[in-house]
């Protein structure tokens, strides 16, 4: 329960969030919510390789740590932030690129209003793709040290700050709000991970916060 309920809310709060976007873009019109849809899918893709390399990034931690090998921790965790991060420049820029022929991939005939909403989106949210990356690494590292309030406690923050770019700033910002949520929710969520990985790796006796 300590290890396994902060890492399945972890999960949750992403769906939390995205209902809250939803709502926000359901609100603007069809062509937002086509334009959001379609851009929402090709974000997925980065999710998709940031997942993999936390899985890739759990394990290996996960083992040295029951070793006590908190160099070959360090080593790992720097060389899958410079991979993730790889992936994550690569998929920024193909995804910039590529947006409207992703675009129709979901939407036989896509207007210059759906394209708007979806270039908005994209635009604003890929090149944040590294802090992501920041996040998947940091946050598994530290899941695997078996330490799970500070990932719990950045998955609040993720879904507080959500919540109030969506339903607080859309009424002042309209739908750059749903797009700034995402990129938010990150930095917030790092803001506290990053610090309580490198105050664990400087304590050797230190596994929680």
């Amino acid at each position: 329960m300590k290890i396994g309920f902060p890492m399945g809310f972890q999960m949750s709060v992403m769906c939390i969030g995205q209902l809250a976007m939803q709502a926000v873009v359901n609100s603007l019109g069809t062509a937002a919510v086509a334009g959001y849809t379609a851009a929402s899918k090709a974000d997925q893709l980065s999710v998709l390789v940031n997942n993999a390399m936390m899985t890739a990034i759990s394990n290996y931690v996960a083992q040295n740590f029951g070793a006590g090998k908190k160099d070959r921790i360090r080593q790992g965790v720097r060389a899958c932030l410079i991979q993730t991060e790889a992936f994550n420049l690569f998929m920024c820029v193909g995804i910039l690129i590529l947006r409207h022929p992703i675009v129709r991939m979901f939407l036989s005939d896509p207007t210059q209003e759906i394209y708007h909403y979806s270039d908005m989106y994209l635009t604003i949210v890929a090149p944040f793709y590294f802090i992501l990356g920041l996040l998947a690494v940091y946050r598994t590292s530290i899941q695997s040290m078996q330490n799970g309030r500070a990932p719990f406690a950045a998955c609040m923050i993720e879904l507080v700050m959500r919540i109030i770019a969506t339903v607080g700033l859309s009424g002042i910002i309209g739908y750059t709000a749903v797009c700034i949520a995402s990129p938010l929710a990150w930095f917030g969520a790092c803001a506290l991970l990053i610090p309580c990985y490198y105050r664990m790796m400087k304590d050797s006796t230190q596994t929680s916060i």
